[in-house]
């Protein structure tokens, strides 16, 4: 008598899902808290050797509707200039610390510092977001 031998086999639907924002593979970004301990991305918008590289939040609502802010506005930035490099930092109590370096036209670059802020997300959908650089040094420091 041979033997018998049952197969069984079991499934799931899962649903795939394709990113709403993606950040370009070569870019340099960093992972955050909000005010609400939910998670937001800083990162540049454009591959490296881009000419409009953007320093972005990308952040998601109450409802889980995702969202990018371009900070150029917030920092009083001009379409002259393209970010080169940026990092950021969080302290426990949600302070952030943000440093980039830009690049102009005629290829001179500048670092910019950020007085430490917190994120507030009503603040970031609006227009009224602003951030505040720490003052330059007033001899410039020479070339690198």
């Amino acid at each position: 008598m041979m033997p018998t031998a049952s197969i069984t086999s079991a499934s799931e639907l899962m649903t795939n899902y394709a990113a709403a924002t993606a950040v370009p593979p070569s870019s340099h970004f960093v992972a955050l808290l909000d005010e609400y301990e939910k998670p937001m991305v800083f990162c540049l918008s454009e591959t490296r050797n881009s000419t409009n590289d953007k320093l972005q939040v990308i952040k998601e609502d109450d409802d889980g509707n995702r969202f990018i802010t371009d900070l150029a506005n917030a920092l009083g930035l001009t379409s002259a200039v393209r970010i080169t490099a940026f990092d950021v930092k969080q302290a426990a109590d949600k302070r952030i610390f943000l440093v980039f370096a830009v690049e102009t036209a005629n290829e001179e670059s500048s670092l910019y510092i950020v007085k430490p802020f917190r994120v507030l997300t009503e603040l970031l959908l609006s227009d009224n977001f602003k951030l505040q650089c720490v003052a330059p040094p007033k001899n410039k420091m020479g070339r690198v």
